[in-house]
Order: structure tokens, then sequence, then C-alpha cells
């Protein structure tokens, strides 16, 4: 039986990139959004390009009856376990807001979306990860969370919550073999689209993905501090570079 890999958040360019690479490596795929109506054309399109089952699903991260609904789904689907866990989901917007300027309910938004949603995604799936022999979460963050970004507070508050919240549930979990670990990449490329000068050169999809997938792997770490996956060539590999604040181990 092919191993079994959900993300939450599917549709932007770092879960399409994703998918891409789990499919073309024969992971069947659990794709986890806002509107099925948006997964079904690339649920479809990587079952019939790889060969793999793909299951989509409605669900938002902040609703836990939304996330209960969909687990009761994919249940009858046939869905017995989970491999692996990835959550891409944000409510940040990419709007540089200074501090002064930043509402209270867009503050707590991203908070709630980030932190509590990377939670309760967590809690919801958990009995299907514990039933895989080697289950592994992946909660992605930001760079902004560990180094810091003007007009970005509740990004940073925000990201430096969802890595916290991996180091918790790493130490909790891991006696279980179920590794959590958190990737924090820096700005991401976009096509056509220019970036404002930055001391962290841009990385791309392709290069977050593939971070993420390696920690999804069953001889991943269970337990480590986040990997930053910036534009920065790292010492040992260009597409892992470790933060200036903590030594990354992918």
């Amino acid at each position: 039986m092919s191993r079994r890999l959900l993300i939450a958040g599917a549709t932007g360019l770092v879960g399409t990139a994703l998918a891409e690479a789990a499919a073309a490596q024969g992971t069947g795929l659990v794709l986890l959004g806002r509107s099925a109506d948006r997964l079904n054309a690339p649920a479809a399109r990587l079952e019939a390009e790889h060969g793999v089952p793909v299951l989509s699903l409605e669900a938002d991260v902040t609703d836990p009856a939304s996330l209960d609904r969909a687990v009761r789904r994919a249940e009858a689907a046939g869905l017995d376990r989970l491999d692996a866990v990835v959550n891409l989901v944000t409510g940040y917007q990419g709007r540089p807001v200074p501090a002064g300027d930043l509402s209270p309910e867009e503050f707590r938004r991203v908070l709630e979306t980030d932190v509590t949603g990377s939670f309760l995604l967590v809690r919801a799936w958990l009995k299907l990860l514990r039933a895989a022999p080697a289950g592994r979460m992946v909660l992605v963050s930001s760079v902004a969370g560990l180094r810091g970004r003007p007009m970005a507070a509740h990004l940073c508050a925000a990201k430096a919550g969802v890595n916290g919240l991996a180091l918790g549930l790493s130490a909790e979990l891991a006696a279980e073999g179920i590794g959590v670990r958190c990737v924090a990449p820096g700005p991401i490329a976009r096509p056509g689209v220019g970036h404002p000068p930055s001391p962290i050169p841009p990385t791309t999809p392709e290069r977050v993905a593939d971070a993420v997938l390696r920690l999804t792997g069953a001889d991943a770490e269970l337990r480590g501090e986040p990997v930053s996956v910036t534009g920065e060539a790292g010492p040992q590999d260009p597409a892992l570079h470790p933060s200036p604040l903590m030594e990354a181990k992918p």
C-alpha cells in the first residue's frame, strides 16, 4: 500500500509543488482546502498523470466541526491511516502594515488561522497519524518568525507561535514515534511578481516543497528545530539553510 500524505492548503504555490513532487514518488494524497471545487481538477490530474489515489476534502482549519466532518468523510472513503500531514494554510495576506495601523481584528485573524488552525489540524488527524508505522507532521511557518520583519508584527507573532507549537508537539509525540517538524521559508518567488529589497533572497516553491517532503519521510528525525529555506546557499545543502538563531537538522 502506498504512503498517504495530507496537504492542507494544497492549492497554493508550495502546496501545488508539494503535491506534484509527492505524487511523482508514488505517494497517495489527501488534499484539504476550503473549496472542494478548487481541489477537484488538480486531484483528477494527479491521479491521471501519476496513477496515485487522490482524495479532495473541504474543510476550514479554524473550524473544529469542519475538520471532524472531513475526517469522517476520509474514513468513509476507506482511509485508515496517514503517514504524514502538512499544514500550509496561513491567514497572512502579504500586505505590509505598520504596527500602529494594524487592527486588532487582523492581528487575531492571522494568529487564529496560523497557530490555532495548526493545532486543530493536528488534533483532528492525530488518530490516523497514530495508525501509521511512523507518522510525520510538518507545519510551515516563516523565517519572519525567527528573524523578524518590519511591518509584519502579526506574521512574526503567528509564525513564532507555529514554531513553538511544533516544538511542543514534537516533545510530546516523539515517544509515540510521531515526528513533528517545522519548515520556515523566506520570501517565495512568484511568477511575474517583483520582491522589495530584502536581506533574505527569495526562494522557490519547489525548494520549499522539497524540504517539506524530506521531513515527511519515515527516516526523518522525530525532533528538531525549524528548518529555514531561503535563497541563500547553506554550507552543505543549497536548499536547506540553517537559521542563524537555531541549528537546523534537515
